[in-house]
């Protein structure tokens, strides 16, 4: 997903479907960075191909330590994967991972709005769960319909798909 340089963590996050500020401060309770636990929405987006994994509340010890503002994050350390240089692009590239509740609550508002997908990743995805195959109804590629083998056969091959995924 391309976003612009500069962009905050919050209005990144108040922009994606289904999300709002209210959700992103009340339910959004642990936020990672490349790996680093992140407690101020104001944090620019700045770094190409940044990984963002966000999480409702998480329960015990470790939920407790990498939640926003928590009084415990003195005990977290600090990847060495943040020590890297800005972007020189006026775009970057942003991968958003959803975790437990915020999965099941916004995933898929997401979907249906479609998602950029690595074609190797739709691949090993459908590969490693076959069983899948047997739940899609209809894909579709530039308005021509294809089974899901030629579909699983297509992205292999394919750097970058868009997705949209609609449920019965």
């Amino acid at each position: 997903y391309h976003i612009k340089k500069g962009l905050s963590l919050g209005v990144y996050l108040d922009l994606l479907p289904g999300f709002d500020m209210d959700y992103v401060v009340n339910r959004v309770q642990t936020i990672f960075l490349d790996g680093n636990a992140i407690d101020d929405l104001q944090t620019p987006l700045v770094k190409d191909n940044t990984i963002l994994a966000i999480s409702a509340a998480m329960p015990g010890l470790a939920g407790a330590i990498f939640r926003k503002n928590s009084l415990h994050k003195a005990l977290r350390t600090k990847s060495e994967a943040s020590v890297t240089t800005e972007s020189d692009q006026e775009n970057i590239t942003l991968s958003l991972k959803l975790f437990n509740m915020i999965a099941q609550e916004k995933g898929k508002q997401l979907l249906d709005e479609g998602v950029v997908i690595k074609g190797k990743n739709i691949y090993n995805f459908l590969i490693d769960r076959p069983s899948l195959k047997d739940y899609i109804v209809h894909i579709y590629r530039d308005e021509e319909q294809i089974s899901p083998d030629q579909f699983i056969n297509m992205v292999k091959s394919i750097e970058i798909v868009k997705l949209i995924i609609k449920t019965v």
